[in-house]
């Protein structure tokens, strides 16, 4: 439908008065009138032109140029008014038709029921379960590249919402998030290096009762050493022990050679902060969890801003693409740059008359959080200034 009939519908719903052509009651008054399924306007060529259905079905839902078809629109006329219906009726339920085939939207009433059933189960789900509602949705997310902007977007959503994005527990954690106390917690198999057969010798040593029950416990054949290491930058032993610098520390003292051992070899203790935190699960994870360093800015989602007009954004810059455009080497280069925003990735188009400057490709530098003013064009921004944060 469009803007203008759904508005229309809606005010009818409200109250407004309208009138309903006698024979069209029985399949139009449920919509109060409006043309809002397929199966309306084929009811209106057997009713009231006296068409078979499948007649109906092939020459008005499936003409493409319906408007321009003054061959069917005679026919309809002429069958309508052989059925007494006057001329006035005609052109009205014509106009309606061609609207509804052309330029607006019908669907069919079977895919409406099912999709509007589906929409109020799920509303209802968000608003009562929210918790269980976003671990099902990034559950069900790829560990791909758009699966992890989507991730992205549903875990800003989930702290908007007070819903607390925790790390993967070696407990509990496998390939869906799971809901837990306080929050949900992120899957364990999208942590770098962790593959199945870590996966599979985790699920044995199960219940895990802490730290070192896991290091006395684990075959190195399968927990390797670059796998216990993202392990604990994850976050997976936070249970135990929620300095994840210490765990780490601990674990480079266990691996100490007997040279080292036998002249007591400290192993350096890092500092563990929000900043070690954030790169920790940015390395391991491919995004920040518990905290992203665009959380402080409050910038707004790119769809808050009006398609053509100008826009800010924040983020990561994650990549930098440079290239000549048409492939032609005699022109200045442009670039297309991903920046992580704390709601997904984006795309920047910087056209080479501003990538041209110096200032520009420097503010540009993978790792800079940058602040970046431009004109939206669909999920893009059209770059025309850069700050470095």
């Amino acid at each position: 439908m469009g803007v203008g009939d759904w508005e229309e519908y809606l005010a009818r719903r409200k109250g407004r008065e309208y009138e309903i052509y006698e024979p069209r009651r029985s399949y139009m008054a449920e919509t109060v009138g409006t043309m809002t399924y397929q199966e309306q306007f084929l009811l209106d060529a057997n009713k009231l032109a006296g068409w078979e259905i499948a007649y109906a079905d092939k020459h008005i839902r499936k003409n493409k140029d319906i408007r321009n078809d003054e061959t069917l629109r005679e026919k309809f006329f002429r069958d309508c008014q052989g059925n007494e219906h006057s001329e006035q009726v005609c052109k009205t339920v014509w106009q309606e038709i061609e609207n509804a085939v052309d330029g607006g939207y019908s669907f069919n009433k079977s895919h409406s029921a099912s999709y509007a059933r589906t929409s109020y189960q799920t509303a209802y789900l968000k608003y009562y379960y929210p918790t269980e509602y976003y671990a099902s949705l990034m559950s069900g997310e790829k560990t791909d590249g758009d699966g992890q902007n989507a991730i992205a977007g549903y875990i800003a959503e989930c702290k908007g919402r007070g819903i607390t994005i925790l790390p993967p527990h070696i407990n509990y954690s496998g390939d869906h998030f799971v809901v837990a106390d306080g929050g949900i917690n992120y899957r364990i198999t999208t942590i770098k290096h962790v593959g199945d057969s870590a996966i599979e010798h985790i699920n044995e040593l199960r219940p895990i009762k802490s730290f070192d029950d896991f290091m006395e416990r684990r075959q190195k054949k399968y927990i390797k050493k670059n796998v216990l290491v993202n392990l604990i930058k994850a976050g997976c032993f936070d249970f135990d022990e929620p300095n994840r610098a210490l765990l780490m520390w601990k674990f480079e003292m266990s691996e100490r050679t007997n040279p080292q051992i036998k002249v007591d070899h400290q192993c350096d203790l890092q500092e563990f902060n929000d900043k070690l935190k954030c790169e920790w699960e940015k390395e391991v994870l491919g995004m920040y969890l518990s905290l992203h360093p665009m959380e402080k800015y409050g910038f707004k989602p790119l769809g808050e801003f009006a398609d053509g007009g100008y826009c800010l954004q924040g983020g990561e810059v994650a990549k930098v693409f440079e290239f000549h455009p048409k492939k032609n080497p005699s022109n200045p280069k442009m670039a297309f740059i991903t920046i992580n925003t704390l709601f997904g990735h984006i795309k920047l188009v910087v056209f080479a008359s501003t990538w041209g400057r110096k200032d520009m490709q420097e503010c540009f530098t993978e790792g800079n959080l940058v602040l970046v003013k431009g004109k939206r064009q669909g999920n893009d921004v059209l770059v025309d200034s850069v700050e470095v944060l």
